[in-house]
């Protein structure tokens, strides 16, 4: 709660000084709205306001990281609340909005595509899922290369949504992704049980 404070002065300040439509306005709802989320369960009304004051700042605006942000963190409250068809709709809005801005390989959308996969899985369409995953694959792999967790991880996730052949060739590049990492420089600056909490969230399916 005690970050939360400054965060509604903040907003409550722009919103004076700049009118309920200006960006900054809109990013600062945004923001307040992400710690909203994380905050208690009481509080996530209000994080529902935010998001939307926000998503009306970013409708009148030119297209913005902004706009997949907000959308993003919709998704994320509506997991929170159980409701998978409104995380549908507003993780495919971030997709949209953060390809519509993407000129290259950007992490970012490779997370909206991710969430957008888990909840094709969780509302039981794991075919849905697999094109998702193998779409932000090919992101994750220009960005950081195979020798990535985050990399093993989507495999992994490919692996288990496929069967026969593909099943078995997404679990073994998901091996080979793990390995190449803990190989890395990366995986040796992690003690033991570092190294071992992260092989353990790539297996948490």
């Amino acid at each position: 709660m005690a970050a939360i404070a400054p965060l509604r002065e903040r907003l409550t300040v722009l919103h004076s000084l700049r009118g309920p439509a200006h960006p900054d306005v809109g990013a600062a709802a945004c923001v307040l709205a992400q710690a909203l989320s994380h905050a208690a369960q009481t509080l996530r009304n209000e994080a529902a306001a935010q998001y939307r004051a926000s998503l009306d700042v970013w409708a009148r605006q030119p297209a913005s990281s902004w706009t997949a942000a907000v959308w993003s963190g919709w998704g994320d409250l509506a997991v929170g609340a159980g409701d998978l068809d409104m995380a549908d709709r507003a993780y495919r809005q971030a997709v949209e909005a953060a390809r519509s801005l993407t000129f290259g390989p950007d992490p970012a959308l490779a997370r909206h595509l991710l969430a957008l996969g888990d909840i094709a899985v969780r509302r039981g369409r794991p075919d849905e899922a697999v094109p998702l995953w193998e779409e932000a694959l090919s992101v994750q792999r220009a960005v950081s290369g195979d020798a990535d967790p985050g990399v093993a991880a989507t495999w992994f996730s490919v692996s288990l949504a496929t069967a026969g052949a593909r099943s078995l060739e997404a679990s073994r590049e998901a091996l080979r992704a793990a390995g190449a990492w803990l190989e890395t420089g990366a995986a040796a600056d992690l003690d033991d049980r570092l190294c071992l909490a992260v092989l353990a969230d790539l297996l948490r399916y």
